[in-house]
């Protein structure tokens, strides 16, 4: 609320400018003289209490004076009882006259700052700067998409149960959408600590007689849930901007202790009541949503305030452009201006799907300094008297603190954004900064489509046309070309790269068939399972299953633990060709699924349960043609897919430098999911990001534990890549070249 004294000429006041800016509000204006007459009222009760004390004092003295000398005081004691009455019901009628002029004086604004433009109409808003405007996405271009598509294109968010759930505007957000939201979250509080924001996580709700202190009574009826029980009503936060704003109440601060800076994470909760019939659809505007925002309490001195506002919206457009959004800073009209603040700036970010395409401006960010409007109420101050600095000028001893809040993201809306201005025609690019807190995924696919009825379908996936039957003997014997043979009916041949040779049935290396001698893979001993040609400090994690012979390079080296922890494939449908490729690449028919995988195929009804580190997770619906591992073409159910390029790029490889025997069954299926499956999943795009990333990485540069670049580490993806024509990027073109390099090598 405002200061009183602003209304009291004869204290300095100006209820002029009161008057000056509830106009511009387009409020009332005979709310000042209501409160200017309502304070006068008070102000001469308040002189007749005064009046009364004195008259009071006197009486006691007289009735002290009487005993003194020992005389009748009974007329003068009743004299004290007939003032004391007066002074009680005075008292009251004070109290009255206090509550009616407060009443009134909560209903006027925060005085508007000169800055704001002067209009009723938010068309008038005036746009201060722009970015990222020149580059932005055209919503008119062939297959862009709304928020609200996006998200059923992506199968990340649940409508339908959330609002049979939750009610109207309820959702859960699934997979990837509640992973982006978390990554949104974290990356927002870091970038804030980094800016000496003190991260904090508030109550959820509040109690009616705090909120009050810090809500404009409008919000509880238009926005704040109530919570009753016990007989201690209660109010779900609309913002951690509430919540903040009472962590200090009836505090004091010395001038040295600020400013304070607050990054504050809440779940908030809106009825939305006045935003009835808009943006029904996905979820922009819900009940229920996560926000992480800026607060922070300065000094009223020196225009520091000010300041801190243009601090904080720097803030804020760092952290949009720093995602790849488009934006504008508007400075809010007049008229449209919440109470508490004195001037407000949105930051509206570009959404090229909405508007049926036509693109539109919304709503992300709010900065608001409310000056000491909110402090007064809440009782925070600043002591003046202990800041020699201050007290030279002759100020009071006290003064109210300025508080200033500002959005640096609502997370639901920020997706929405993030999704419309980062799709593809095969889905949406994770924005650089949220990788790290993604589990490394920079690609989330679309898993549905629309056909052309407007209708929601699984998309369809490009299969060949023809698989191989797994072989029933085994396929090595000599080693091959690439890489050396192995038993496909006992586990897949080992082979070359230094590693061992055929496993036999129970995993016992010794048993698994000899090992060349180093750099003679004609001495190779083939009765055992197949040669093993050696390579020069060949990686040791086994693609196939097999395990190395006890006396290799291989088992010894600083990279066995990888053996069992890198493995290529976990498919648990028997029949199907992934499935037989499965049990050919892999030891057996494990139970279990590995912690870590490229590829998963769970079949549907199954109890295993996909590995969440997998490059490409299918599950298999039951009912399909079991001799396909994807359904055959005209299949009505085909299998949900889940791709991480970025996994595929790190995993998709033979890990010891050995291929699967030439003509073999394991060959010839790795092939055709290289060649067919993988391209189709995988959008150049991403692909080719993907490579870069993992081109980069440590582990395909390091020389640790004796370890070199292997070629065939790389060789899916290399496949993949010369298929689709890609453009690569140094690092993926460098890393591709030694790759060609050495494949020569072995080939020699």
């Amino acid at each position: 609320m405002l200061d009183i004294n602003l209304f009291r000429v004869d204290k300095g006041g100006d209820p002029s400018m009161i008057r000056e800016s509830q106009r511009r509000r387009y409020a009332s204006v005979d709310l000042v003289d209501e409160v200017i007459a309502l304070d006068a009222s008070w102000r001469a009760l308040r002189g007749n209490i005064d009046t009364l004390n004195m008259e009071f004092n006197a009486a006691n003295k007289a009735v002290a004076a009487k005993k003194k000398a020992k005389e009748d005081a009974t007329e003068e004691m009743a004299v004290v009882a007939g003032i004391k009455a007066k002074v009680k019901d005075a008292e009251v009628a004070v109290k009255e006259a206090e509550e009616a002029r407060d009443a009134k004086l909560h209903l006027i604004g925060n005085i508007v700052h000169d800055s704001v433009p002067v209009s009723d109409d938010e068309k008038n808003n005036r746009v201060e700067r722009t970015w990222g405007l020149d580059t932005k996405r055209d919503g008119k271009a062939e297959g862009c998409y709304n928020h609200y598509d996006l998200v059923q294109l992506l199968d990340i968010v649940n409508l339908e149960s959330g609002t049979e759930v939750a009610g109207s505007r309820g959702y859960y957000l699934m997979r990837e959408g509640a992973l982006l939201n978390q990554a949104i979250i974290t990356y927002g509080t870091g970038f804030l600590m980094k800016r000496k924001y003190s991260p904090v996580q508030t109550p959820f709700f509040m109690r009616k007689p705090i909120m009050a202190e810090c809500a404009q009574l409008a919000q509880f009826d238009e926005e704040l849930y109530k919570v009753t029980g016990d007989g201690d009503d209660k109010y779900l936060i609309a913002t951690s901007e509430q919540t903040l704003c009472t962590l200090h109440r009836k505090s004091w601060f010395e001038a040295k202790q600020l400013p304070v800076r607050y990054a504050g994470y809440s779940t908030c909760f809106r009825k939305e009541a006045g935003s009835h019939g808009r943006d029904t659809l996905g979820i922009f505007r819900v009940h229920q949503f996560e926000k992480v925002e800026q607060f922070v309490i300065c000094s009223p001195y020196d225009d520091e305030s000010w300041k801190m506002q243009g601090e904080m919206i720097d803030n804020s457009e760092a952290f949009y452009q720093s995602l790849g959004l488009p934006y504008q800073v508007v400075n809010i009209v007049s008229g449209e201006l919440n109470d508490a603040a004195a001037k407000k700036w949105d930051l509206e970010a570009w959404f090229p799907g909405s508007n049926k395409g036509a693109g539109e401006f919304r709503e992300l960010v709010s900065c608001s300094n409310c000056t000491d409007f909110q402090s007064r109420r809440l009782e925070i101050r600043l002591r003046t008297n202990k800041n020699p600095g201050l007290a030279a000028t002759g100020m009071s001893d006290k003064a109210h603190v300025h508080l200033l809040n500002s959005t640096l993201c609502a997370t639901e809306r920020a997706l929405c954004c993030i999704l419309e201005n980062h799709q593809t025609k095969d889905g949406v690019v994770v924005p650089d900064v949220l990788v790290p807190y993604m589990h490394g995924i920079r690609f989330i696919p679309f898993r549905f489509q629309f056909d052309k009825k407007g209708k929601l379908v699984e998309r369809k996936l490009a299969v060949p046309k023809a698989l191989p039957e797994a072989d029933k003997g085994a396929d090595g014997g000599k080693g091959a070309k690439k890489g050396g043979g192995g038993d496909a009916k006992k586990g897949g041949g080992g082979g070359g790269g230094g590693g061992g040779g055929g496993e036999a049935k129970k995993g016992d290396a010794k048993k698994g068939g000899g090992e060349a001698k180093k750099g003679d893979a004609k001495k190779g001993d083939a009765k055992k399972g197949g040669g093993a040609a050696a390579a020069p400090a060949a990686p040791t994690s086994v693609y196939n299953g097999s395990y190395p012979s006890s006396s290799s390079d291989s088992s010894s080296s600083a990279w066995a633990p990888q053996l069992l922890d890198r493995p290529m494939v976990y498919v648990t449908s028997k029949a199907s060709v992934l499935g037989r490729l499965s049990r050919t690449l892999l030891a057996g028919n494990s139970k279990a699924p590995p912690s870590r995988c490229m590829l998963s195929v769970v079949e549907e009804g199954s109890s295993d349960v996909a590995p969440s580190a997998c490059g490409v997770s299918l599950v298999e619906p039951a009912t399909i043609d079991g001799t396909h591992g994807l359904c055959p073409e005209g299949a009505e159910s085909r299998p949900s897919v889940s791709v991480n390029p970025a996994h595929i790029c790190r995993r998709l490889a033979v890990h010891n430098g050995t291929w699967p025997s030439e003509g073999s069954a394991a060959a010839a299926a790795l092939d055709a999911f290289v060649e067919v499956v993988f391209p189709a999943l995988v959008s150049p795009a991403a692909l080719g990001a993907a490579l870069e990333q993992a081109a980069s990485a440590p582990a395909y540069t390091a020389t640790a534990a004796g370890r070199t670049l292997s070629a065939p580490e790389l060789y899916a993806c290399l496949c993949a890549t010369e298929a689709k024509g890609l453009t690569l990027g140094a690092a993926a073109t460098k890393l591709v070249n030694t790759a060609k390099a050495q494949i020569a090598q072995y080939d020699a």
